[in-house]
């Protein structure tokens, strides 16, 4: 699985999530051993969400078996986790209970995590959709202006995507808004470039 997690990269529900940091399955038991180590520690306190569904069937053959005969049984249904998914999310609990409970679910998992919260502060990519640069609003910058912007978005895809490979990155929203940005600067300038061939 290439990418990032599109949908499901945010706190929605709970105080507190685990999100994954790798791509991977996850299978129903896995899912079911993290949810039950979080509500064991919180002593059935507070309120937990789970943000995924195991809705791939696999299929396994038994050993020594021959050839041929179509596919084997299901043997196991998994859920499909992609860099930036929030899998579990607990609410109604101290921060230091939460991340405790957290931290025990993490280690029933088959891939890494890390804990994040409602209140973290939004990354640059994590704006709100009133607050996105819109194409007019770089339609009114000048030339040198939009040489610079151009200039200083490559650089920020070029640090995302080394903190993409370093699984730094904790959402996805901010690296395909830096690479919508590019887009509509690079529309904007050949705009003006064939504007002016016009003219």
């Amino acid at each position: 699985m290439r990418g990032l997690a599109l949908r499901g990269s945010a706190v929605k529900f709970g105080d507190y999530g685990l999100k994954t940091l790798d791509a991977g399955w996850v299978t129903a038991r896995q899912i079911e051993a993290g949810r039950r180590a979080i509500t064991r520690h919180l002593r059935r306190g507070g309120q937990v969400w789970i943000r995924v569904f195991p809705d791939k069937p696999i299929t396994r053959k038994p050993a020594e078996t021959r050839q041929g005969g179509g596919k084997g049984p299901v043997d196991a249904w998994v859920a499909l986790v992609k860099p930036g998914r929030v899998m579990y999310e607990v609410g109604g609990v101290p921060g230091d209970l939460a991340k405790q409970a957290l931290a025990r679910a993490a280690q029933k998992l088959p891939v890494q995590t890390r804990m994040v919260s409602r209140e973290e502060p939004l990354l640059v990519g994590e704006r709100k959709e009133s607050m996105r640069p819109t194409i007019e609003t770089i339609r009114a910058l000048s030339n040198e202006r939009l040489k610079e912007e151009e200039y200083n978005t490559r650089l920020e895809l070029m640090n995302l995507r080394f903190k993409i490979a370093t699984r730094q990155l904790s959402g996805p929203t901010e690296f395909h808004n830096a690479k919508r940005r590019l887009a509509h600067i690079l529309t904007v300038a050949r705009e003006r470039e064939l504007a002016g061939v016009a003219s």
